[in-house]
C-alpha cells in the first residue's frame, strides 16, 4: 500500500506543529525562570504569538507555509556581556539539539569559538529525542561557561591570544557556502545581520541553488560560519576558506 505525498505532507506538518507546541512549553518554563528580560530576551514577539495561534487552532495545513521560529538570547547576569544565542528549528526536540552559539565583548574570539563549539558538542551528547533541553540548557550555560573572575585570572594568556588574533585577523579569506535553496526570510536576515556586525563583505543568492559569499578577517570569517551552522540551511556544502591579498566585495 503506496502513501500518497499528501499525507506524507500532512504527517510532517502535524510532527511540526507537535514540535512547536513543546517548544512554546519549554520557552514558557524559561520565561518563569527568568522573567527579567536583562536575563531572557526573546528575539521576535510577533513570531511566537503567531505559533501560538498555529498550536491552539491546531492548524495544520498553514505549518506548510510558517517560516517563523523560535530565538531567544540567554544572558548570563553577572559577566561581561556573555550571551548564548539560541534557535530552535522545527525538527527540535524530535530529531536534532538546539542550535546555538556565543556573543561575548570580553572573549577572545578563538576562545569563544572554542566555548561555542564545547557547548554543542555537550548538547550533542546530552540530546534524547523527545526530550526538553532548555532548562538544562540555561543551567548549564550559567554554571559551566567561564566568568568574569575566570577572565581576569587568565589576562595575560587572553592578552597573547589577542596579539595572536590580530595578526591573524590582518589575513583576509574569502568563505563560499552553497546550500540547496535559500528561501527562508529569517534566515536571510540572520545572514545580512551577522555578515554586517562581522564587518563582513561579499553578497548572497537566494532562492535554488542558495549561495553565500564573505570576505574579511579570517577570524571573523570563521565566527560567521560557526554561527551559520547551526541555522540549518538545506544540504550546505562548505568550499573552505581561501586566503586573499585583497577584497574583491
Amino acid at each position: 500500500m503506496s502513501i500518497s505525498s499528501d499525507g506524507i505532507k500532512k504527517d510532517h506538518n502535524q510532527l511540526l506543529l507537535r514540535c512547536i507546541g513543546e517548544q512554546l512549553a519549554e520557552l514558557d518554563l524559561l520565561l518563569s525562570m527568568y522573567p527579567d528580560e536583562a536575563e531572557l530576551k526573546i528575539e521576535d514577539f510577533v513570531a511566537v504569538d503567531e505559533l501560538r495561534r498555529l498550536v491552539s487552532e491546531v492548524d495544520v495545513d498553514a505549518m506548510s507555509e510558517c517560516q517563523f521560529r523560535i530565538g531567544f538570547t540567554f544572558r548570563i547576569i553577572g559577566t561581561s556581556n556573555l550571551e548564548c544565542i539560541c534557535r530552535l528549528s522545527g525538527a527540535y526536540p524530535t530529531e536534532k539539539p538546539p542550535g546555538l552559539f556565543l556573543r561575548s565583548d570580553w572573549l577572545s574570539r578563538d576562545r569563544l569559538r572554542l566555548a561555542s563549539e564545547a557547548l554543542a558538542n555537550q548538547l550533542e551528547e546530552m540530546f534524547k529525542p523527545g526530550e526538553p533541553m532548555l532548562s538544562w540548557l540555561t543551567e548549564f550555560v550559567s554554571t559551566n561557561i567561564p566568568t568574569d573572575e575566570d577572565a581576569s585570572a587568565s589576562t595575560a594568556t587572553e592578552a597573547g591570544a589577542a596579539e595572536t588574533e590580530a595578526t591573524t585577523d590582518q589575513r583576509l579569506c574569502r568563505l563560499w557556502i552553497h546550500s540547496h535553496h535559500i528561501y527562508n526570510s529569517l534566515k536571510r536576515r540572520d545572514i545580512l545581520n551577522w555578515s554586517a556586525e562581522l564587518r563582513l563583505t561579499g553578497f548572497s543568492i537566494v532562492g535554488k541553488p542558495g549561495i553565500v559569499c564573505v570576505e574579511g578577517p579570517e577570524s571573523a570569517v570563521e565566527e560567521f560560519w560557526q554561527r551559520l551552522r547551526p541555522i540549518e540551511l538545506e544540504e550546505t556544502h562548505y568550499e573552505g576558506e581561501r586566503c586573499l591579498s585583497a577584497r574583491c566585495y
